[in-house]
């Protein structure tokens, strides 16, 4: 809220920091699904997954490969009735 004097969003940007942060530790943080596309074949897609630890990250993992190397936008179109948040016109 531009308009608001600086020492009133200080203190509601203190209150809503404390309120984010006791919902951390309650469990109740608000998160995305991450999803990891990429143009590479199957092999080196699970060689960087393992090494990296990327499964803490994303939800899914796709890679072109294993969709005949079509382009992105075609993966996403087939893939994203798994994830109701993602739309992709």
């Amino acid at each position: 809220m531009p308009e608001l004097p600086q020492l009133e969003k200080d203190l509601y940007g203190g209150i809503m920091g404390a309120k984010m942060v006791r919902l951390i530790h309650a469990g109740k943080a608000k998160g995305y699904k991450l999803i990891f596309l990429s143009n590479c074949k199957h092999s080196y897609m699970q060689a960087q997954r393992e090494y990296w630890g990327l499964d803490k990250y994303f939800s899914a993992f796709y890679c072109t490969e294993d969709f005949g190397f079509a382009p992105k936008w075609k993966i996403v179109n087939t893939i994203r009735h798994h994830y109701y948040a993602l739309h992709v016109p």
